[in-house]
Order: C-alpha cells, then sequence, then structure tokens
C-alpha cells in the first residue's frame, strides 16, 4: 500500500499498475482497533476492485500513542528499513522532543537516522551533531541543508536501494522539503514556518510512499509534535508490543474482540499461556 488519505481512501500498488482502494466494511465496522487497519507501506490481499481484504504479517511497524486517544496505538508505517529523524536547527530545535522521537523510531525495530536541517542558518552545525549522538548514540547523524546542499549527498548515501525509508518530525522542519529534493523534483506540498517562533505549518496531510531515484522508497508523513513513546506510565504499550498484540489479535474468534473476556480470544489467551506480557 502506497497511500493512506482521509476516508480510509488508500492507494495501492499491483502488477498491474496503480489502483485506488478501501479497507472491506468488516474491517470498519465495530470497535476496530487502528493498529489492525491497513497502514502505508503494508503488503495487502485485495479484490480486483481494490477492496482490502487482508493485512499481510508486518515485518516491522513504527507507532505511536494517539494524540486524541492515548489508550489508542496509531500505526504510521510498516515494513520500514530506515526512520529518518528529522529536526531543524532553528528556534524550534528541542533535543529532548528529537530524543523522544528517535526513541519513537528504534521501538519500530528498522535503522535511524538523525537528519538535523537547515544547517545554513547557522555558522557551526557540529555541536549540535556531538549533542544528538551523545544522546542516541546508535544513529547516524548528519546536519544537512536542502537550500545550500550541504550534505545532502551524504544523506542519499544513507538510503540503500530497495529499502523502505520514512521520515519522521514536527512540522516545519523540512520533511517534504527533502522528499522534493531526493525526488529531484517538486512533489509534496511546502510552507513557510511561522516568524515569531519558527515553528511549522502543516504541508503534508496524508502518507504517501515514492521511489526515489537512487532506488530507495520514501514514506512522507504529516508533521508529529507529540511522538506519544514508551514512557513509564502505566498502560502504554510499544509499538514493539503493539506489533505482537495485533498479529495475535488476527487470530481471535470475533473481529471486534475486545481481548477481555471473550471466547476465542487469542491475545488473553498468550497472556494465560505466558506467550504475551500481561502488562
Amino acid at each position: 500500500m502506497i497511500g493512506l488519505h482521509r476516508n480510509h481512501i488508500v492507494n495501492l500498488m499491483t502488477l498491474d499498475g496503480p489502483l485506488l482502494g478501501k479497507p472491506a466494511g468488516r474491517l470498519l465496522k465495530g470497535p476496530i482497533e487502528a493498529a489492525a487497519m491497513p497502514a502505508v507501506g503494508d503488503w495487502v490481499a485485495t479484490d480486483r476492485d481494490g477492496t482490502v481484504q487482508e493485512i499481510l504479517p508486518r515485518r516491522t511497524i513504527l507507532a505511536r500513542r494517539a494524540d486524541a486517544d492515548r489508550d489508542r496505538v496509531q500505526v504510521l508505517a510498516t515494513n520500514v528499513d530506515v526512520v529518518v529523524v528529522i529536526s531543524s536547527l532553528n528556534k524550534d530545535h528541542d533535543i529532548e522532543r528529537l530524543t523522544r522521537m528517535v526513541t519513537l523510531a528504534e521501538g519500530s525495530g528498522a535503522r535511524t537516522v538523525i537528519a538535523l536541517s537547515k544547517s545554513d542558518l547557522i555558522e557551526d552545525s557540529q555541536s549540535f551533531v556531538e549533542e544528538a549522538s551523545a544522546r542516541c548514540p546508535r544513529s547516524e547523524v548528519i546536519a544537512y541543508s536542502s537550500k545550500s546542499g550541504e550534505n545532502v549527498d551524504r544523506l542519499n548515501r544513507s538510503l540503500k536501494p530497495s529499502e523502505t525509508v520514512v521520515m519522521l518530525g514536527a512540522s516545519g522542519v523540512g520533511k517534504s522539503t527533502l522528499a522534493n529534493t531526493l525526488l529531484g523534483r517538486k512533489r509534496q506540498k511546502t510552507a513557510k514556518i511561522r516568524g515569531s517562533d519558527d515553528r511549522g505549518r502543516h504541508a503534508t496531510t496524508s502518507r504517501e510512499l515514492f521511489p526515489l531515484p537512487g532506488g530507495a522508497l520514501l514514506i512522507d508523513t504529516p508533521g508529529l509534535r507529540a511522538p506519544g513513546v514508551l514512557t513509564e506510565e502505566a498502560g502504554i504499550i510499544d509499538a514493539e508490543r503493539a506489533a505482537e498484540v495485533e498479529i495475535l489479535a488476527r487470530s481471535c474468534k470475533f473481529r471486534d474482540c475486545a481481548h477481555e473476556s471473550e471466547p476465542g480470544c487469542a491475545v488473553t489467551a498468550a497472556v494465560e499461556s505466558g506467550e504475551l506480557p500481561p502488562d
């Protein structure tokens, strides 16, 4: 699946070419978990008219806590190899938010690259690179500028052919501008940031996948200001466990299973057997 839009409209890529589709009605009825709905990056089984009937097992899953409902998992992308976490080197740069987003990215199981954008706005970006490297030692850190071209080639080289790459960051950090730069054409809409605080406005409103000239596949996402990552707070589930629950839920007797006292629940059975932790 290469695109996800409002009203559950999805873009599919098939052997016969692109196809517009939508999840089957049974997937949309009742209290279905968001993690059980199609996401960009999914391989799906569909009818000829594009009706999505089944989601194939996911290799990796990038997910967070939803803003409106902290008990609900929101899947951002699936089957991702690399997460590029972007933070701009202007007044809106926040090392704490960056660290939380990297934690979210690492929880997906994908390789993480930190991209510090708009390096042309400051005289020396090295101190920011060192700070991010110290906070997130497992991630490669690259300071770059889409405007001047500094380190764009280096960032491009870190994205290998056949890899699926997703960009993660707040609005205004330069995700869509970078997407256009890597694509070599203006494909994504961009928007100017606010002059008062350098915070961005939403330019991307859907999630889409694009092939890059170098052979990688790029997923652009809407701005993400509150990562909703794993914390010590009770009831928060990380992306890895969300994926486990999602896979088990497919074996439940009832599609709208709440995983509480329903007969034939695969999730509660896994908890009782010790296969899945209870908390």
